[in-house]
């Protein structure tokens, strides 16, 4: 049998078995509310209205024109986002595959480990949250540079560039990356060049790299330009605004978080660790090779930048949340891959013995991903209805639960919702105080205010929310009261809050504490409502509007 072929069936069996670790999250449930709170905003775009102006929203635009793009193509369903997010770690798995190819064992060995790794519950690795689609653009702007470092023209340079450019658009924090791609271009650069020649190679070569990511950002531009939203864009990003965005809370609640979701990412990869480790201790053999030998050079200086620039994105965010941390996996899977792939190529090491080695390394991280393994195993079975899969393994203090257990608000969420689009026609509109924006999309209504969640509006959050603001400033003050102006313009059939968690059920970190209602809202919520009954449970309290308030018609001119 050809090497080719035993790559091909080597891929095909791990990209089933990368799918089959990530079936259990494919479904009409929201494994985090960031998802959510994407596909709320999504439909904004959709439906023709401004995605900064007519929502609060902190991120570029990537994941929002994806989902919108997802459902103008295939309806409106979150299992075809889950399928997406499928497909893109397949592809980022053959990036890594590629990277390592030319090693015997290393890209599969590569392949394969990124298939376990990646669903990791210590990085919330199920759930496509906004780190999660700057993987594969980023893999792709590594992979160019791999091909820079072969042939050394100027194609591979720019779209080195552009990957860079759409890897920004969906999380900013990706531009990090372009510091260490620029040093890549330096490194992979033809060091058979003179001094000056090879300065000179170098600024045309990141010239054309700065090309290339800004093309992707002009287009965004240029779409709010044509839709005139340029100035609701500059007010969500400009300096003044973007201060607000990083974490507010105490420096040692910080470091806690770090503590805590590194920890957790440590303790979870130990293998891949190890063999981090075992790649910086045989590193300096690349200088004996120059360029060729028990590695290819470039992968291991692709790998080295990789996981630099990712560290970085992780400390950019400031919040350190666990799906910060997905950013890691793919460099750290790269340089495992090349670990593996040594034992196959060092004549001293005998074949019998390098097969044992990689299947230690196999056992090991499966052994790493018990909990996910198990999670896709009763997923075949307990898949029966939305939020069927609350279950919770907890080998210790530093496991947390494989598919992240906000899943099982989404059963209490579209309780709720489905009762409210019963009682409620197209037209109308609901809020939902909290980060509960999963409501808006079982109940298929939107909010009468760009405030649809609790950004921008609430304070004193519990800790570890990642909350915006520390206490009530004039940014909060002028955000209420536009908040509270579009209530009773437009006062909304139902208002929906969370309740305490009940008692006996899993603490679900920070939701077991509701977010707290401000004075104005609360007076608002109990002159104009009244609790319904049928469309309350334990989790979630629904409000509906008292049928003698005078709702506002629209003019008409």
């Amino acid at each position: 049998m050809k090497k080719w072929w035993v790559n091909a069936l080597g891929l095909l069996v791990l990209g089933g078995i990368a799918a089959f670790l990530r079936h259990p999250v494919v479904d009409e449930i929201f494994c985090d509310p960031d998802v959510a709170g994407v596909a709320y905003s999504s439909q904004e775009l959709l439906d023709g209205g401004s995605l900064y102006g007519d929502t609060v929203e902190t991120k570029f635009p990537g994941a929002y024109f994806l989902f919108a793009g997802l459902t103008w193509l295939f309806g409106r369903s979150m299992i075809v986002y889950y399928v997406a997010s499928i497909a893109m770690h397949l592809l980022t798995m053959l990036a890594l595959f590629y990277l390592n190819r030319k090693k015997p064992g290393a890209g599969l060995a590569t392949a394969f480990l990124y298939a376990f790794y990646s669903t990791s519950a210590s990085t919330n690795g199920l759930c496509p949250n906004f780190e999660t689609w700057t993987v594969l653009p980023i893999a792709l702007g590594f992979v160019s540079l791999d091909r820079f470092s072969i042939r050394q023209h100027l194609l591979p340079v720019a779209f080195a560039g552009c990957s860079l450019g759409i890897a920004i658009l969906f999380k900013q924090t990706a531009a990090v990356f372009g510091l260490v791609m620029v040093a890549g271009l330096w490194l992979l650069g033809d060091r058979t060049r003179e001094a000056a020649e090879r300065v000179g190679a170098f600024l045309r070569d990141a010239a054309v790299f700065c090309v290339g990511a800004a093309v992707p950002l002009i287009a965004m531009f240029s779409f709010f330009a044509y839709r005139d939203e340029l100035e609701d864009l500059g007010r969500v990003f400009g300096p003044n605004a973007i201060a607000g965005y990083v974490s507010t809370e105490p420096l040692a609640t910080v470091i806690g978080r770090f503590t805590l979701s590194g920890g957790r990412f440590l303790f979870q990869h130990k293998v891949l660790l190890l063999l981090f480790l075992v790649f910086l201790a045989l590193s300096p053999l690349n200088r004996r090779q120059r360029g060729s030998g028990l590695w290819d050079k470039s992968a291991a200086v692709i790998a080295a930048l990789w996981l630099t620039g990712a560290a970085m994105a992780v400390f950019a965010g400031t919040k350190f949340f666990g799906h910060y941390f997905v950013l890691l996996t793919a460099p750290l899977c790269l340089a495992g891959g090349q670990v593996v792939g040594l034992l196959f190529v060092v004549r001293r090491i005998p074949t019998v013995a390098a097969g044992i080695g990689a299947a230690l390394v196999a056992l090991g991280t499966m052994a790493d991903m018990r909990v996910e393994i198990r999670t896709a195993q009763k997923g075949m079975i307990d898949r029966v209805e939305t939020g069927s899969l609350y279950w919770v393994y907890t080998d210790n203090f530093w496991r947390d639960v494989a598919l992240n257990r906000y899943s099982h608000w989404s059963r209490q969420m579209r309780d709720v919702g489905e009762c409210i689009e019963a009682k409620t026609s197209v037209e109308d509109r609901i809020y939902v105080w909290d980060y509960e924006p999963g409501v808006y999309w079982y109940a298929d209504r939107r909010a009468p205010t760009r405030h649809f969640m609790y950004f921008n509006v609430a304070v004193d959050l519990p800790k570890g929310s990642g909350r915006w603001h520390s206490e009530v400033n004039p940014h909060v003050v002028a955000a209420r009261a536009q908040l509270i102006g579009d209530l009773q313009a437009h006062p909304p059939t139902h208002i929906v809050v969370v309740n305490p968690l009940p008692e006996g059920e899993p603490d679900f970190g920070f939701y077991q504490v509701p977010a707290p209602v401000f004075p104005t809202l609360r007076d608002f919520v109990n002159a104009n409502y009244v609790v319904d009954t049928e469309c309350t449970n334990s989790y979630l309290t629904a409000f509906i509007r008292r049928p003698e308030v005078p709702v506002p018609r629209p003019r008409t001119e």
